[in-house]
């Protein structure tokens, strides 16, 4: 603001000592030239005093941000929007945004809020190989990259350190290994109660929806309806009652034992010797703190040597209707960067700043080299325990609404369809949607 007072007042100086001292035309045209070099350079700084308008449901890029403005001459400014998707389009009183970061943004019409950013992979050297290949498919439309990926995270199960369980593989595990571990880990007592179960697949409705992925259920969207694989979801409920039935009795053992540890955190399961596996996640997982891992160790989740994502992919495009192009690209070449998320993870961990999750924007970055080379320094866990990105599964389009469609159908089904205390489902999926619609149509 300062620099604009300055060049007003120069200018206003300048305009009235030429215009005295204009005795020639030469001197005229000379001041003429300066009068508009001047007014180009306030013009330009005017413009510049704007900053980029990041909307996001990341609560991390308000630090982000704060970082960025630290080093740069150009400044963001992180929106917060608690239910980003139903933030538009934008009303006409507020402040449009330039960039958009966050989740399910694949959702949205990319054609008619992001600009296409293939020029940026190839101008700006954001080459494709330094990005997972297949997270590129959740941007991708109509044969144009509309939305560049952010992190993203993926399944793992628990367990202690200090147990002597044979694992074949460093850094990987699949569902019948875990069945098979949980049944010897398994004890009762002379009232044939289970003082000690490996693992149970009703624990968690997070881990059926994972366990159904891993047998190739996908659920998409035809004209406004939600179709699924039927037959390859009744095979998931059968394999998973089975589970139950052979490993743990019935459902009812399942909760009882459970009932037990309700209150006490999954890694205390782990290292009280209660449970063998516990369900979690890369941001579940790593959100505690250093010391609570001490004894912990981990395996992602996977099937014939695939490891699925988590749903849940960040991402990032420029709005079409962007006032500031240039700046919103020059912060997303600046985030995307090696360096500067490395600067970003240190100043996260030194800041110790409230809203810290795991990594960068809550999950794994999309950038291959960071979680090759600079995570196990912030996480020593993820030392030699980083998967492959051949061991990375592709990612299937999900219809509209997904976060809630899931939460409140499927997991809800699944939860009553493993129950072996019942021959057949209280609830059908088709119920359960028309339901849900009712509310969100």
């Amino acid at each position: 603001m300062l620099h604009m007072i300055w060049l007003k007042n120069n200018l206003k100086k300048h305009i009235t000592s030429n215009i005295k001292k204009a005795d020639s035309q030469k001197n005229c045209q000379l001041s003429f030239l300066f009068i508009i070099t001047l007014l180009l350079s306030l013009l330009f700084s005017c413009k510049n005093t704007e900053p980029v308008v990041i909307w996001t449901d990341c609560p991390e890029f308000a630090a982000y941000a704060e970082i960025y403005n630290a080093r740069n001459e150009t400044k963001v400014l992180a929106v917060y929007k608690e239910n980003l998707l139903e933030s538009f389009p934008p009303t006409s009183d507020e402040k449009q945004p330039d960039i958009i970061v966050g989740s399910w943004l694949e959702s949205l019409n990319l054609k008619k809020y992001f600009l296409p950013l293939d020029y940026l992979l190839s101008e700006y050297q954001l080459g494709k190989d330094r990005f997972y290949s297949k997270l590129f498919s959740v941007g991708y439309f109509d044969e144009k990259q509309y939305l560049l990926p952010v992190s993203f995270n993926l399944p793992c199960v628990m367990f202690s350190s200090e147990i002597d369980i044979e694992i074949p593989n460093n850094y990987m595990l699949s569902l019948e290994e875990i069945k098979t571990l949980s049944k010897d880990f398994n004890k009762v007592n002379k009232s044939n109660i289970y003082t000690k179960m490996g693992f149970a697949p009703s624990w968690n409705s997070e881990f059926l929806y994972t366990a159904i992925k891993l047998n190739d259920v996908h659920f998409y969207e035809t004209d406004g309806e939600i179709s699924w694989d039927e037959e390859f979801l009744d095979e998931a409920i059968q394999y998973l009652r089975k589970w139950t039935t052979e490993n743990n009795t019935d459902t009812t053992s399942e909760s009882d034992f459970m009932f037990k540890y309700l209150y006490t955190p999954e890694y205390k399961w782990i290292t009280d010797e209660n449970v063998l596996f516990a369900y979690s996640t890369s941001d579940e997982l790593f959100s505690n703190a250093e010391e609570k891992l001490e004894k912990i160790d981990f395996r992602w989740l996977q099937q014939d040597n695939l490891i699925p994502f988590e749903d849940e992919v960040i991402s990032m495009g420029i709005y079409k209707k962007s006032s500031n192009m240039k700046n919103a690209e020059h912060f997303i070449t600046w985030f995307l960067s090696e360096d500067n998320q490395k600067i970003i993870l240190e100043e996260m961990k030194n800041k110790n700043y409230v809203s810290y999750k795991f990594g960068i924007a809550g999950g794994f970055s999309s950038l291959k080299s960071i979680n090759e080379t600079t995570f196990s320094s912030f996480y020593p866990k993820l030392l030699g325990n980083m998967p492959p990105e051949e061991n990375l599964s592709e990612i299937s389009p999900l219809p509209s609404k997904w976060q809630s469609l899931k939460e409140r159908v499927v997991e809800v089904y699944l939860q009553d369809a493993v129950d072996t205390t019942k021959e057949n489902p209280s609830v059908s999926m088709d119920s359960l949607i028309a339901e849900w619609k009712k509310q969100h149509y």
